[in-house]
Order: structure tokens, then sequence, then C-alpha cells
């Protein structure tokens, strides 16, 4: 991501190979795989986000050492392209609060997700369906990385909240690429492999 001071003026790269993710407002929302992709931000607790908080006096010079490293997915971006327009607006935008763009649709999602917890995969599938959030090839071939994807598209969507309002402090959402865990073993394609068979 660029480094830039103005939520409006950042850019980034998405680390989606999916054409359909590729909207202006996605390659502005989606943090990409270096540490090159910088932009100036600062940490904040999400129920006071929406206005600067507790900043002190001074804490606007330029300080290098201030920053934040946060590790997201390349699902991230997917989820995002599958989601209903009027929330990719809303997360992607960064003109937002915590309370109004995120917490609602994550409650959304969870609520969604543990009434479906021991019905069938498609009651759950049908259930992110109908609020806007769907998992794309993943709700049905591997469910647990769409709702990996859905909690780390919200971490992203926090961080463009967290740029708007800290833009001191330099974040970097690192993408690492394949990561062999538990996760990636409850895959059909890597389920008995050895983690050099997964690379």
């Amino acid at each position: 991501m660029t480094s830039s001071s103005s939520p409006s003026s950042s850019s980034a790269e998405s680390s989606s190979s999916d054409p359909s993710s590729s909207s202006e407002s996605e390659d502005e929302f989606i943090v990409s795989k270096t540490s090159k992709n910088q932009q100036n931000t600062s940490s904040s607790d999400p129920s006071k986000t929406g206005s600067k908080t507790n900043q002190q006096d001074g804490d606007d010079d330029d300080d290098d050492s201030k920053r934040i490293v946060v590790v997201t997915s390349g699902l991230s971006p997917l989820m995002m392209s599958y989601a209903r327009p009027s929330h990719r607006d809303a997360l992607s935008s960064g003109d937002g609060t915590w309370d109004d763009a995120i917490r609602p649709r994550m409650d959304q999602c969870l609520e969604a997700h543990v009434s479906a917890e021991n019905a069938p995969l498609s009651t759950r599938i049908e259930k992110f369906d109908r609020i806007g959030f769907p998992g794309g090839p993943f709700a049905e071939a591997a469910p647990d990385f769409h709702m990996y994807g859905l909690a780390k598209m919200f971490g992203d969507a926090y961080m463009k909240i967290v740029a708007r309002d800290y833009p001191t402090v330099k974040v970097a959402s690192v993408d690492p690429g394949l990561v062999y865990t538990d996760l990636i073993l409850r895959m059909p394609k890597y389920r008995g492999k050895e983690r050099g068979e997964t690379t």
C-alpha cells in the first residue's frame, strides 16, 4: 500500500487472482503482500474508532518508530469481491466507523454461523447468501476458508478506518501466502500431507 495520510489517496495492490475482484475500490482496500506497501495509520480501540482518541500533544509529529504489522490473507479480497455491493462500499471506503460499518456486519456473520453450526452445510451457505456474504466456491469446497476469509476481510476494513483516524503511524498489512496450519489440512487437496508437500 502506498504511504499516505489520506484514505482517499491511498492505493494498494490486490492479492487476489480473481478477475472479478479488480475494481478500483477493492484495489484501494486491499493491502498487498510486501512491507513496502505501507500506509500511515495508528492502532485504536475499536470501540472508540470514528474520532481520534487520546492522542497526546506532539503525537502528530513524523515518527518512524510508530507502526503496526497486520497479518492478512489473499482470501480477504476474494471475500470482498463476493460480498453484496453495499457491503463492499461500506467496508472498502474507509469513511465509516467500527460501530456503523464493521460491527453490524460482523454480528450478522456471527449470527449466521452460530445459527447454522449444527445444521447441514447447505443451510449455512443459504444463510450467508441471504445476508450478502457468500463464499463463492469456498462456501462448499472449503467452508472453513470462507469464515477465515471473512475475518481477514473485516480486519483489513478496520485498518482502513484506523488509517484515516491516525495518520502518523505506519501499518503494513502483510499476506504471507500459504502457511502450513491445521486449517489447510482440512482441504481435500492437502489432507494428510506433510509440510513439504504443500508448497
